[in-house]
C-alpha cells in the first residue's frame, strides 16, 4: 500500500453532477475491469491475487466551498496520497469535491498496481460515457488483465525469453556506478518523500525538437533522452550511464482497452564522452532503443533477479533517474489530466473535465522527469527527493538540460564539451 504507487489525476467539472449517477459509472467502469476488483493476499509465504465478484471502491463527497482555490487543492492532494489497501481492497478511490453548484473537483486514484497511463486514459473515457446513460452491456468486451499475465508467463518460460536475457546480459556488463547528482550526503533507509515542479518549453522550441526528430529519422523520445545523456556529461562528466523509461506492453489485440498495469520499466544505456558530438551520441541511442524494443517484455525485476547487479539501499538497480514521454496521441485524457494542462476533454458532454493541477509529495526515484506535448508546448513534470536533492539543485539541472538539448539540435555535430558549457543555462519557466 506504498503511497508512491498511487497513480493519481484531477479534473475541475463546471457543471451540475449527479453524484449517484457518478458513483453508478464509477461501479460499471469496475465491473467492467477485473485488475480494478483484484485484491493481493499471502499464503504460506507467497502473494496471491483474488478477483472480488463486486467491486469494492472509495466514492467520497466532500464540500470545499470554504476554502480558496489553493487550499482546496491541496485538500484534495491529501486524499491523492492515502494509502490504499493491496490486501482487502479497494485499489480505487474517487473524490468530488463541490466548489459551488455547478463547480468541483475530481480526484480519480487508482493503485499503479492495476494502472497506468493507457488504463487511466481508458477509465476516464468510459467514466465519462456510463456517466451520460451510456449501458456498460453494450460497451466492446475488453481483454481481462489475467490475459496478460498469462501471456507473461508462457513468454518467459519460452526461447524469447532466453534471448531476451542474453541481450540484457551483454548490454549492462560492467555497469557504470550510480549517479551522484547532489553534493548533498545521502540520508540512510528507504525514503519516498518527494517534491514536484513543473516545467514548459515555448511552442518554438516543441517546434525545433519535433522537426529535428523527423529530420533525423527518430522519434521525439529518442531524442529527449540523448538529450539528457548529454546533459548528464555537461552537468557532472558523465561518460557512461543508465536512464530508465517506461514501456507499453499492449501490442495483443484488445489490450489497448483494457486496464491493468501493462508497463515495464525498461533500461537505456549511453556513452556521451564530451568529444562526441550530439548526432553519434543520438545514433547510439537510437540504436539502443530499437534493440530493447525486441527485449522489452524481460520484467526489470527478474532481470535484477539474474544479472546480480551491485545494489544500494535506497536506490534501484541501475539507474536513478526515470525520463518518460507521453504520448499525447495515444493517451489524449490522462496525459492531460496528470500533467494538469490542456483543454476540457469532452466540453460540451454532462461530465466536462478541465485539467487541474494537483501537487504531489512522494517520488519513487532520485529524479522523475514525465514530458509530453500539449497545445504544440512541450510540458514537464518533475517528482525528486527532497531529503537528497534540493529544489535549486534540480532547477538548475533543468535549466541546463534545455539548453544543452536545444544547443545540440542547432549544432549536432559540435562535440559536446563544445555545446552549452556548464554554468550557461537559459531562465527556465518553472
Amino acid at each position: 500500500d506504498a503511497v508512491p504507487y498511487n497513480f493519481m489525476v484531477a479534473a475541475r467539472v463546471r457543471a451540475e453532477v449527479d453524484a449517484p449517477a457518478l458513483e453508478r459509472a464509477v461501479a460499471a467502469v469496475l465491473r467492467r475491469h477485473p485488475a480494478l476488483r483484484t485484491i493481493f493476499v499471502e499464503a504460506g509465504g507467497s502473494p496471491y491475487q483474488v478477483i472480488l465478484d463486486e467491486p469494492e471502491y472509495e466514492f467520497l463527497v466532500t464540500d470545499s466551498t470554504h476554502l480558496d482555490d489553493e487550499q482546496a487543492r491541496e485538500e484534495l492532494a491529501v486524499y491523492g496520497h492515502m494509502p490504499l489497501d493491496l490486501d482487502n481492497g479497494p485499489l480505487v478511490r474517487v473524490v468530488l469535491m463541490t466548489r459551488g453548484p455547478a463547480d468541483h473537483y475530481l480526484l480519480v486514484l487508482v493503485h499503479h498496481i492495476a494502472s497506468d497511463a493507457a488504463s487511466a486514459d481508458v477509465m476516464i473515457r468510459e467514466l465519462q460515457a456510463f456517466y451520460e446513460g451510456v449501458d456498460p452491456a453494450t460497451a466492446e468486451p475488453v481483454a481481462p488483465y489475467t490475459e496478460f499475465v498469462e501471456w507473461e508467463r508462457q513468454w518467459l518460460a519460452g526461447p524469447a525469453a532466453e534471448a531476451a536475457l542474453d541481450w540484457w546480459s551483454r548490454r549492462l556488463a560492467d555497469p557504470p556506478a550510480h549517479l551522484d547528482l547532489s553534493p548533498v550526503e545521502r540520508p540512510p533507509g528507504v525514503t519516498y518523500e518527494g517534491r514536484d515542479l513543473t516545467f514548459r518549453w515555448s511552442a518554438e522550441e516543441t517546434r525545433a525538437l519535433r522537426e529535428f526528430a523527423v529530420r533525423e529519422g527518430v522519434s521525439i523520445s529518442t531524442v529527449v533522452l540523448a538529450g539528457f545523456f548529454a546533459t548528464l556529461n555537461r552537468a557532472a562528466g558523465v561518460e557512461d550511464s543508465v536512464l530508465a523509461t517506461a514501456i507499453a506492453q499492449r501490442a495483443e489485440p484488445g489490450w489497448e482497452s483494457a486496464i491493468g498495469y501493462y508497463l515495464n520499466t525498461v533500461l537505456v544505456r549511453a556513452k556521451p564522452a564530451g568529444d562526441r558530438g550530439f548526432r553519434e551520441l543520438l545514433r547510439e541511442v537510437h540504436a539502443f532503443s530499437l534493440g530493447l524494443l525486441e527485449h522489452m517484455n524481460y520484467p526489470l525485476d527478474l532481470l535484477a533477479a539474474e544479472l546480480k547487479p551491485p545494489r544500494a539501499e535506497g536506490r534501484s538497480p541501475w539507474f536513478d533517474v526515470v525520463l518518460n514521454w507521453l504520448s499525447s496521441d495515444a493517451f489524449p485524457r490522462s496525459v492531460k489530466l496528470f500533467h494538469g494542462i490542456g483543454d476540457t476533454i469532452a466540453p460540451e458532454g454532462a461530465l466536462p473535465l478541465e485539467p487541474l493541477p494537483v501537487r504531489r509529495h512522494l517520488a519513487k526515484f532520485d529524479l522523475e522527469i514525465s514530458m509530453a506535448e500539449i497545445g504544440g508546448e512541450v510540458v514537464g513534470h518533475v517528482q525528486y527527493k527532497p531529503s537528497y536533492l534540493e529544489k535549486r539543485t534540480v532547477t538548475a539541472l533543468l535549466a541546463l538540460y534545455r539548453t544543452v538539448l536545444f544547443d545540440s539540435i542547432a549544432h549536432p555535430d559540435l562535440a559536446l564539451d563544445t555545446v552549452a558549457p556548464a554554468g550557461r543555462a537559459k531562465e527556465t519557466d518553472q
